[in-house]
């Protein structure tokens, strides 16, 4: 409603009420009516107006009760009274359309801030979407894509540019498909004269059913209206967008200029970048050769990494071996000192011996040979099993450590799911301070097998979480000056070869949750006697 015919309604109510509370007994209390122009004054939201209503609506009700008063040739003290408490209501309801309109304006403003931020949001990763590819056609594709999504459009075309002249090449995205169609053919000529008209004036044409020679170009590509934008940081255009809302009008307005010229900035630096990596790729033939070099050289990095993970295993697991026969008192009564030296080494060895295991599996996973065994597991008794191994851990720091569930069966491979569950609960007992509590939880749903890891620890930090299961980062050891910082990447990328996931969540009101998912399966039947 606009807010005109709120004021001449709220002053129409107002000489209504008076107008009835004039001509009626003082006993009538007509004094009341008064309250319904005060509290449509709320969608006024106009502070000054309401309180100017209000004591309009107050002297009004003074004359009123004087005129009945003297019309009737008597004051009744009820009538006064009830006039009064009137008074007081008018009041009351002014205020509260008062702190009405003061919540329905920052209600306005949080929603606007709200827009603004999805806008923002929705832009920056239109951006990243476009630069994540070097490639200058799937650039191409991607900021058509990205159009039709941001500006929730039908249908987006891109024309490209070369030396500032438009190329009847385009590429095509429309709402209902992910699939963008390459097409080298020019289109209308309503429309070839508005791509033309937009790249010679470096401005954002808007085509709407208002004027006639919009109404014929739309008429041409079967839309309601459309916006022609040139993409271009420097002198010359990189490419002209023709964006299409074919099933309604779309009304321009600055916000939407404002998006679409901060998108055309965006598309057109993802493009440039793009050229510019072709174009030294075309040029460069060195280029190409120390991208060769560099792949055969991390290929056989991860080989030498396998190799010595691999054939570290056997000396290490020899040595622990021995050292364990000598404290068991195969060569003899040690002396005390000696046997704590030799319990140090012993520790030390079996670090190591899980470090050339980690490296082994990570080497492994590069180079994509993850193992293909899948066999029904079940995960609740894994983990029980876990804890049992790492018992000496937790306990040394006074820590309850408990499983819950059984009957969760997991389609995995069970050597690798441990590993898993030992780096999960590990790291939730590296992390949980003495006297706390970790829970390990198993259930199913949906097809889904999970295990869930709670703890009452430190947590991660916010800034940390998107970069948690990375190589060399996930590991909260790591990251504080301990571990290889491998163990989450590890349980990423083994959930990953199950066709799982593995994710975090903070705990409320101290912690976290680790979550790792496979895909659950129906437990092996015992072979028949």
């Amino acid at each position: 409603m606009p807010r005109s015919w709120i004021v001449y309604a709220c002053v129409g109510l107002v000489l209504a009420a008076w107008l009835i509370d004039m001509f009626t007994p003082q006993l009538f209390v007509a004094a009341i009516l008064f309250d319904a122009p005060v509290a449509l004054t709320a969608l006024a939201l106009n502070r000054r107006f309401t309180w100017t209503i209000v004591g309009l609506c107050l002297v009004f009700n003074a004359i009123a009760g004087w005129y009945n008063g003297l019309h009737e040739g008597v004051y009744y003290p009820i009538a006064t009274l009830d006039r009064v408490l009137a008074g007081l209501s008018t009041v009351l309801v002014g205020g509260l359309a008062v702190a009405t309109q003061g919540a329905a304006r920052f209600a306005g403003e949080s929603a606007e801030r709200d827009a603004v931020a999805k806008r923002a949001n929705a832009l920056r990763r239109a951006g990243e979407r476009m630069r994540e590819s070097l490639s200058l056609e799937l650039v191409w594709r991607e900021v058509v894509r990205q159009a039709v999504a941001l500006l929730d459009s039908d249908a987006a075309t891109l024309f490209p540019c070369d030396n500032g002249r438009l190329s009847e090449n385009s590429f095509v995205a429309m709402h209902d498909s992910d699939d963008v169609e390459a097409r080298n053919e020019r289109p209308g000529p309503g429309v070839w004269t508005a791509l033309q008209k937009a790249l010679a004036e470096r401005g954002i044409v808007y085509l709407n059913q208002a004027d006639a020679l919009a109404r014929f170009t739309l008429g041409n590509i079967g839309a309601q209206s459309a916006l022609i934008a040139p993409l271009g940081s420097g002198p010359d255009a990189v490419a002209v967008l023709l964006v299409e809302w074919r099933q309604h009008e779309r009304q321009f307005d600055r916000e939407l200029e404002n998006l679409v010229q901060a998108f055309a900035d965006q598309s057109a630096r993802a493009i440039e970048q793009a050229k510019l990596v072709e174009a030294l790729a075309a040029t460069n033939d060195q280029l190409q050769s120390a991208n060769r070099e560099l792949l055969e050289r991390n290929q056989v990095i991860r080989d030498l990494v396998y190799a010595l993970s691999h054939d570290l295993r056997t000396p290490l697991m020899a040595g622990s071996m021995t050292m364990r026969q000598a404290l068991a008192g195969a060569y003899g009564r040690l002396p005390a000192e000696y046997v704590e030296v030799l319990r140090r080494s012993l520790q030390s060895n079996e670090e190591l011996e899980r470090l050339a295991q980690t490296l082994l599996l990570v080497a492994r996973y590069e180079s994509r040979e993850e193992s293909k065994q899948r066999r029904p597991a079940d995960l609740g008794a894994l983990a029980r099993s876990v804890v049992a191994e790492l018992e000496s851990l937790w306990r040394s720091k006074h820590i309850e450590c408990r499983v819950e569930g059984e009957g969760v069966f997991g389609l995995v491979d069970e050597s690798e799911m441990r590993r898993a569950l030992i780096n999960l609960i590990a790291n939730a007992v590296t992390w949980t301070p003495e006297g706390g509590k970790i829970l390990v939880r198993v259930s199913q749903s949906d097809g889904t097998a999970q295990v869930d890891v709670e703890d009452d620890g430190f947590g991660v930090p916010a800034q940390e979480r998107s970069a948690l299961f990375q190589r060399f980062f996930g590991d909260g050891m790591a990251r504080r000056g301990g571990g290889t910082g491998l163990g989450l990447y590890i349980v990423r990328r083994i959930a990953e070869s199950h066709g799982g996931s593995v994710t975090y969540q903070p705990r409320q009101p101290r912690g976290s949750v680790f979550t790792l998912r496979v895909p659950s399966a129906v437990p092996a039947e015992a072979p028949h006697a």
